[in-house]
């Protein structure tokens, strides 16, 4: 697997110089995620589900009607893998080839494959990778100002994850507005005050679930898991990075580096909660593109304030995806992504 990995990210050096090799590299990931068997946390789980629903009437993703209609229509569970694969991969290059300049696809390519929480865990988590390529579909029309359509497609995503209802404010925040260095100092304040009132994030949090309705996500919350230190110190460098860049951002870069902040304030809040990773799935996807985005600007600073923010941060955010890559491996709770396997060899 990590051999295929690093084929892949040749494959994308090469996109540079001709087009073609971004089909091929579409294409094998596609085959990867499409042949896996038995592959990651929630596989068997889904397919005890996909059999419960189809062989015994027992459905436990009731209200969750498009993701059921797949079930009962699809004659396999390997099609559920196959169409299921087809939608993530599709949509995640189809937002790289949309957005990032062709010589830094190969950054995009290599932030999805070295941070396995976007490609590995959201292949695991099929139905919260559905509803992301609702998202990844609604956000173009988000920012060309069509509520409508921006409604429908969340209304769709909730048909697969319930959980993607959160995602319809998040209208209001793809937008060109530029964000002021104040707007930033009160992020940090407002994201160090939530950290620092820990009892306050959970009422907050627990009163959003009982708007929403999203009461079988209660439990989680109070199960009081919660992220470590060092993984919150980690995830503060992309987050102050952004922070840092923000006022300077225009245009679709400014609308992909403040969803990826949303996912960096989450991954930072998860030190309390760590339910809150499950919603920055949602948003660390655009870092595929806002980061090489960033990374593409002119650059002209040669103080060392521009060095550190041109080079030292870049730098420092790629080797901690290299360091979380490593100990994703060695962590026992993802101990199933360990050993790829296809169903050719079921």
């Amino acid at each position: 697997m990590h051999f295929f990995f690093g084929a892949m990210l040749v494959m994308s050096a090469l996109i540079r110089r001709h087009r073609c090799f971004f089909l091929f590299t579409a294409l094998g990931l596609f085959g990867f995620a499409a042949l896996r068997y038995d592959f990651g946390n929630d596989y068997g789980n889904y397919y005890r589900c996909f059999l419960e629903i189809r062989q015994m009437g027992e459905n436990p993703f009731a209200t969750e009607v498009l993701y059921t209609a797949l079930n009962r229509v699809l004659p396999h569970f390997y099609w559920l893998i196959v169409l299921s694969s087809l939608a993530f991969v599709g949509g995640v290059c189809a937002l790289i080839r949309k957005n990032v300049p062709p010589e830094w696809m190969w950054l995009s390519f290599a932030v999805l494959l070295i941070n396995p929480y976007l490609f590995l865990v959201n292949l695991s988590a099929i139905r919260q990778s559905l509803a992301l390529v609702c998202f990844l579909c609604a956000v173009p029309f988000a920012w060309r100002r069509k509520p409508l359509a921006y409604c429908l497609l969340m209304l769709m995503a909730c048909g697969f994850h319930n959980s993607s209802i959160v995602l319809l404010p998040v209208y209001f925040v793809v937008n060109g507005h530029p964000v002021s260095r104040r707007a930033t100092v009160f992020i940090a304040l407002g994201t160090a005050g939530l950290l620092v009132l820990a009892k306050g994030l959970h009422q907050m949090l627990d009163a959003t679930l009982l708007t929403l309705q999203l009461t079988r996500y209660r439990h989680v919350l109070g199960d009081g898991l919660h992220n470590s230190l060092r993984a919150t110190l980690l995830s503060s460098v992309s987050f102050f990075y952004l922070l840092w860049n923000m006022p300077r951002l225009r245009g679709r870069t400014l609308v992909y580096a403040k969803l990826w902040l949303i996912g960096s304030v989450l991954s930072v809040l998860a030190f309390r909660v760590s339910m809150l990773t499950r919603l920055e799935m949602y948003f660390d996807i655009f870092s595929i593109v806002a980061f090489p985005r960033m990374l593409a600007r002119p650059r002209r600073d040669e103080t060392l304030p521009g060095f550190l923010n041109n080079v030292v941060f870049p730098a420092a955010i790629l080797l901690i995806l290299l360091l979380r890559y490593d100990s994703f491996f060695h962590n026992p709770m993802w101990e199933s992504f360990c050993t790829y396997r296809t169903i050719l060899g079921a």
